[in-house]
């Protein structure tokens, strides 16, 4: 029996650009969904060692909007046949993982709670960069609602990331008046 071996040269130009950007929409669809995996995971033990106050408010609401992004993520993706599915991906992986270690080097509960701010921006810029090129992929007007959809995301995921350079920065406004 001879094997049947797959010539990517003889699938037609647009064809292969149609599957290399359905590849690409599933690949970062299964990425953000990782990473707000991830968070909620991770969050609630964080928040437990960051301390009460006005962080460990911020956090817990956000814990709560990454809850509720990723399931509008999978609910409007399932919609469109690309449910997100179980993947890794290194770069949210590691900052996510500074995320769980950024508390741990600091000495007092304001470096730690401003060393888990700084990592949550880390990781709120990153998932802003991935809903845009998400965005970006969803030209075609078949995908306009999941592109609405994901617009909007991206623009609550826009503000969780400034509402903790505000907290950051009130904190150090605190502490160094000036």
């Amino acid at each position: 029996m001879r094997e049947h071996k797959t010539d990517h040269s003889s699938i037609p130009r647009p064809l292969q650009r149609l599957k290399e950007t359905a590849l690409k929409r599933q690949t970062l669809i299964n990425e953000i969904d990782f990473t707000y995996r991830r968070l909620l995971r991770m969050l609630p033990a964080i928040i437990k060692r960051v301390g009460g106050g006005s962080v460990e408010k911020t956090l817990r609401e956000q814990d709560g909007m990454n809850g509720i992004i990723r399931s509008r993520l999978g609910e409007v993706a399932t919609e469109h046949g690309l449910p997100p599915q179980a993947c890794t991906c290194e770069e949210a992986e590691a900052m996510v993982e500074n995320l769980r270690h950024s508390d741990r080097a600091a000495r007092t509960w304001t470096d730690r709670s401003a060393a888990v701010l700084e990592a949550l921006i880390g990781v709120r810029a990153f998932l802003i960069r991935r809903w845009s090129k998400l965005i970006g992929s969803l030209i075609p007007a078949d995908l306009q609602d999941l592109r609405n959809e994901a617009q909007a995301m991206q623009t609550q995921e826009a503000e969780l990331h400034r509402e903790l350079i505000d907290l950051l920065h009130q904190r150090d406004r605190r502490r160094d008046p000036g």
